[in-house]
């Protein structure tokens, strides 16, 4: 990965992805491997300014579609694996182990959930489906 180029990009961005003081620590090393190591560091703990995103905008930006195509084909490796049928190989023998476990004291079961009225608000939010996983990575 030529690094010099990505870096530039995101020091341009708006909010910036990474500062001058990023870019310094980084460019210091002579290694390239070392120095992806350090910049790929750098940016995972860049919170809040949409790096991973702004990442891929500037691998294609700077023409390096390879390492952004390479990306791609992982993360949808990693979707699919996830979201697989592979995952069922035990024949359900899982759901069985799942179902046969006993309740902690103090848990609702079914029948005390349906006498419930249901709950407008959720504190676990909604993870996207594969479509918007896949909307994500080809943008």
């Amino acid at each position: 990965m030529q690094v010099a180029s990505v870096v530039d990009y995101l020091i341009g961005t708006e909010p910036p992805v990474l500062l001058s003081s990023h870019e310094n620590e980084i460019m210091k090393i002579t290694d390239s491997e070392e120095r992806n190591r350090k910049f790929l560091t750098i940016l995972q703990q860049r919170v809040g300014v949409n790096a991973f995103e702004q990442f891929l905008e500037a691998l294609k930006y700077t023409q390096q579609y390879d390492v952004r195509n390479t990306i791609f084909d992982r993360s949808k490796e990693q979707i699919n694996l996830k979201y697989s049928d592979k995952n069922q190989d035990d024949n359900g023998a899982a759901f069985v182990r799942a179902t046969k476990t006993t309740l902690p004291s103090g848990a609702k079961t079914d029948d005390t959930l349906q006498n419930q009225a249901p709950s407008t608000s959720s504190t676990i939010p909604s993870q996207p489906n594969n479509d918007v996983w896949q909307q994500k990575l080809e943008t």
